[in-house]
């Protein structure tokens, strides 16, 4: 049989301490069921720890974020075609390099300067020639060029022209030795069995060296532009060496019909597209040598009064003729050579432009 203890059995003061015992106790177990435990605060630890490392290596690689379905596709870039080249029947330039003096003339005329120089300095004068002579060859780099032994100039009536009976690889071999032994910069520009074309570079200058086979020898030229065949050494326009040496010096890049004024002055032929879309090259005028230079940043005035000193002490007569393509026009003359220098404002009054011609384009 089951008893119940009700609490007015209880003594009164056992009565009196229950209630406010029981209130205690709820209290505390409410406040309890309120407090966080230790399971529940591991995960929010855990988190804030995960978020600060950020410079952990990870081996996997990111997830790729998915394209947005607004973003809209790039459009194709229009690539302009690049400009072909046409092939240009018109004469070339080349070179009449300084004379060659044999060992023993240097060594006499070698001698014969030292005694002058001496002289000079015991009596406290210093020659005028002597300065000019220094100044020529300061301006004239390839002076000193390695010519072969025992090719004779003169072939195809070009004094510039060198020929050997000699096969064309052993008068490569010469020049692939003696070029860097002078200081030379060479780089090779053609490379086949009858013919060999290597621009050579030297004090600021550049020319090309060519050499084809020719009757079982070789013949070879310098010249401002690589020559392709026989056919073009043979209709070759022969100018003095210190034309070129100082036109090179001018630091001017390659100049198009879109750099002139009137480019019809210039050009047989503008340049055009075809039904593919290819730009063809404008053709220029066959008076015209080699490709006009664009120099920047220099007006006509200035280009002239630094080429003609230099000119000049290259032995090249210049004068002032009449004027065409809207730019002034000198006449040059050496020896048997006769041709042109125009200076031409480009189109947009920011450089220059230097045209050489073989005959007088008026």
């Amino acid at each position: 049989m089951t008893h119940s203890y009700p609490l007015k059995n209880l003594p009164t003061p056992v009565q009196l301490l229950i209630r406010p015992m029981l209130l205690i106790s709820l209290g505390l177990h409410g406040l309890l069921l309120f407090l966080p435990t230790g399971a529940e605060r591991n995960p929010i630890v855990e988190k804030e720890e995960t978020v600060k490392i950020t410079q952990l290596p990870s081996s996997s690689k990111p997830a790729a974020k998915p394209a947005s379905k607004s973003a809209a596709k790039p459009a194709a870039k229009k690539v302009k075609p690049a400009r072909r080249a046409v092939a240009i029947n018109r004469p070339r330039a080349i070179v009449t390099p300084a004379p060659r003096i044999e060992p023993r003339q240097a060594s006499a005329a070698g001698e014969q300067a030292r005694r002058e120089l001496v002289a000079a300095s015991a009596s406290g004068e210093t020659s005028g020639t002597d300065q000019q002579a220094e100044a020529s060859g300061a301006e004239s780099p390839f002076a000193d060029f390695p010519h072969y032994s025992g090719a004779e100039p003169g072939c195809f009536g070009k004094e510039s022209c060198q020929k050997t009976a000699d096969p064309l690889g052993k008068v490569d071999a010469h020049f692939a030795k003696q070029l860097p032994a002078k200081k030379y910069q060479v780089q090779s520009v053609s490379n086949e069995a009858d013919k060999k074309v290597y621009q050579v570079s030297k004090g600021g200058a550049t020319q090309f060296l060519n050499l084809f086979t020719s009757d079982g020898g070789t013949v070879y030229v310098l010249a401002p532009e690589p020559l392709n065949s026989l056919d073009d050494l043979k209709a070759a326009v022969e100018v003095p060496e210190g034309l070129y040496v100082t036109l090179s010096k001018l630091g001017g890049e390659p100049a198009d019909d879109t750099n002139f004024d009137d480019p019809d002055n210039f050009f047989a032929k503008l340049s055009s597209e075809d039904e593919a879309g290819s730009v063809l090259a404008a053709e220029l005028r066959s008076e015209i040598d080699g490709s006009p230079q664009l120099v920047s940043g220099q007006t006509p005035e200035k280009v002239y009064n630094g080429l003609q000193p230099q000119l000049q002490s290259n032995g090249i007569e210049i004068s002032e003729v009449k004027p065409y393509g809207g730019g002034s026009l000198y006449k040059l003359h050496k020896g048997s050579f006769t041709g042109y220098l125009n200076l031409v404002p480009s189109k947009d009054r920011t450089g220059t432009i230097v045209v050489v011609w073989t005959g007088s384009p008026n």
